[in-house]
């Protein structure tokens, strides 16, 4: 099943989806605000691309995230959930698989990509890191509901 149906099929049960990418040269974790519906030349593990490079879903151009990413970050830097753990905001998600997934999810409802990098944390600081990213997603969501 493509990644585009599978995305559909499970957007019809959730109300928010973090997607997560291993990115070989993060530092941190990098919180991406938005995703391009063009210019997926960059062949995915099976050397496969989208058709005509773009992504099926959605017209617009660009799609930001309905998250507070710059804040999130700060809270996240704030209150790290484990010691040497930092997240920042990212403008780039690559144009690789990572953002075509990610498009497709925001043309669906609410959704964030967080970037990991590669070598640099444990699994278990990856889990309590992407835990907390979770939590202020959440947070996010919550707060933006009570403000309508």
């Amino acid at each position: 099943m493509s990644a585009f149906k599978q995305i559909n099929k499970l957007f019809t049960f959730i109300l928010l989806a973090i997607h997560v990418g291993v990115h070989p040269l993060a530092t941190t974790f990098l919180l991406e605000t938005n995703a391009r519906k063009r210019g997926y030349y960059n062949p995915d593990i099976r050397q496969r691309t989208p058709r005509s490079h773009e992504a099926k879903s959605g017209g617009s151009p660009q799609i930001t995230t309905s998250f507070d990413v710059k804040t999130i970050c700060e809270l996240f830097n704030e209150y790290p959930p484990a010691p040497k753990l930092k997240a920042k905001v990212s403008n780039d998600a690559g144009q690789y698989l990572c953002e075509y997934i990610y498009y497709t999810s925001l043309c669906r409802g609410p959704a964030l990509f967080v970037h990991i990098p590669q070598h640099k944390y444990t699994a278990e600081e990856v889990a309590l890191g992407l835990q907390r990213i979770l939590e202020l997603c959440l947070i996010n969501q919550l707060s933006d509901e009570i403000m309508v």
